[in-house]
């Protein structure tokens, strides 16, 4: 969550304004390794808040395996932004600042 609240006032450059990050961003982390990084790069683009969700819950296996069936409804990552749900504490948010020392999602992601 970037406390932007003007969504729409992402201006390019192209016109002389100034580029703010996105209010929401998503990111799939597939090396638990660079949170590290995440974490100093989103701090430094002025997001405060964060969640972790279990995206397989919204995925079943076979969007995971590229095989469709025709009554297979859709795929996807599940709720974004204010609907996301963090797999600890629902749809509120968690301080950026927190994000490191926060290692259970750590644990889970390692070890299935």
């Amino acid at each position: 969550d970037n406390d932007n609240d003007n969504d729409n006032d992402n201006d390019n450059g192209a016109s002389g304004g100034f580029w703010r990050p996105p209010k929401y961003i998503s990111a799939e982390v597939e090396n638990a390794g660079l949170i590290g990084i995440f974490n100093e790069h989103l701090l430094e683009l002025g997001y405060t808040h964060y969640k972790v969700t279990r995206q397989f819950i919204y995925s079943p296996g076979p969007c995971e395996q590229g095989y469709y069936q025709t009554e297979l409804l859709g795929c996807g990552s599940g709720p974004f932004g204010e609907s996301a749900v963090d797999y600890q504490v629902g749809v509120d948010w968690k301080e950026m600042k927190d994000l490191l020392q926060d290692t259970a999602f750590l644990v889970e992601f390692e070890n299935g």
